[in-house]
């Protein structure tokens, strides 16, 4: 589990200069940065492809990287901690289904957008001490990677309405439809769906 917040900019197109007939479509591209409270950074790509009745159905792909920090157990010892530092690392990959409400923001301007993810990632991990990646008593190399699943929802807060003369220079001039704020919730399940020679994350 995870709490995120960040910035994210959208960039809106329509294709009407590829063909007349394809003036009602349009391509949105959304950009997050992110930052959770267990050290994780994240960046993520959406791509909004098709409008429903109550806002945008997209697929987007995240990358991330988090590292945790503690002092080694000492050998033998369940408790007791020696002087010696280990790091965990972790490189997550999400691809997701992404469904944002933004009919609120488009119909009422009330600057809320909540949505919600659902997706599959696959982590790399690998754990280091002062001799570099970490080796067990039975010589086994401390590395690996884990499949499965991620959940998760939020809330954002356009920011167009702040500053709206900005906002449309932003947006003629730059491409950038609209910026918000954000914060998500999510649940990554990392068990490799239940297989116990995965390392559960």
């Amino acid at each position: 589990q995870a709490l995120v917040y960040g910035v994210e900019l959208e960039a809106r197109r329509h294709l009407g200069f590829l063909a007349p007939a394809l003036e009602a479509l349009s391509v949105n591209v959304n950009v997050t940065l992110a930052q959770s409270v267990a050290t994780m950074s994240e960046v993520e790509f959406d791509y909004q492809f098709l409008n429903i009745f109550v806002g945008t159905l997209g697929v987007g792909a995240a990358v991330g990287v988090l590292r945790a920090n503690a002092r080694a157990l000492v050998q033998g010892s369940c408790t007791e901690r020696s002087d010696d530092e280990t790091d965990l690392w972790m490189l997550p990959l999400t691809l997701m289904a992404v469904v944002r409400f933004d009919i609120f923001a488009e119909r009422w301007n009330i600057p809320l957008v909540p949505y919600f993810k659902v997706g599959l990632s696959y982590a790399f991990w690998w754990t280091t001490d002062a001799n570099g990646i970490s080796t067990s008593d039975s010589g086994s190399r401390g590395y690996g990677g884990t499949l499965g699943m991620r959940l998760g929802g939020g809330l954002m807060f356009r920011l167009d309405f702040i500053e709206p003369r900005t906002a449309r220079t932003f947006d003629n001039e730059f491409g950038v439809n609209h910026s918000y704020l954000f914060a998500e919730y999510y649940w990554a399940w990392l068990d490799g769906f239940g297989n116990e020679t995965r390392m559960n994350l």
